[in-house]
């Protein structure tokens, strides 16, 4: 096996770890005093975790001895995926202060785009 097909997971395992975070419950509770994200942030950060995950499963080199490191990966995303559930409750839907027309644009051209590159790698014959 060869040194670079641990390159994908790796690179994809480092994108999925700042998506921890969300699991510490005192960077819950502050982050619903200060009002620093919304609903529609944490959506957003999920569909970017899918996204991450449908691309490193298409373009990696999955092999019997890669398996462990596939495995892995959909732990750190389930893992992303339950902190962005738990830091959901008690927050707006769109963080008060902001424009809520960019907000949903933002939103909005996130889901296209990761659904585009998703698109892109799962479609038999579209790549």
């Amino acid at each position: 096996m060869n040194v670079f097909d641990w390159i994908i997971p790796a690179v994809a395992a480092a994108l999925l770890l700042p998506y921890l975070f969300a699991l510490r419950p005192r960077a819950r509770a502050a982050e619903r005093e200060r009002q620093r994200t919304d609903r529609l942030g944490l959506l957003t950060s999920g569909f970017a975790i899918v996204t991450i995950v449908v691309v490193a499963r298409q373009i990696g080199m999955w092999t019997t001895p890669l398996l462990p490191a596939w495995f892995a990966l959909v732990v750190i995303a389930a893992a992303a995926i339950a902190g962005l559930v738990l830091r959901s409750r008690g927050l707006a839907w769109i963080r008060p202060g902001a424009r809520p027309g960019l907000r949903i644009a933002g939103f909005a051209l996130a889901v296209v785009a990761g659904g585009a590159v998703i698109g892109v790698l799962t479609v038999p014959g579209a790549a």
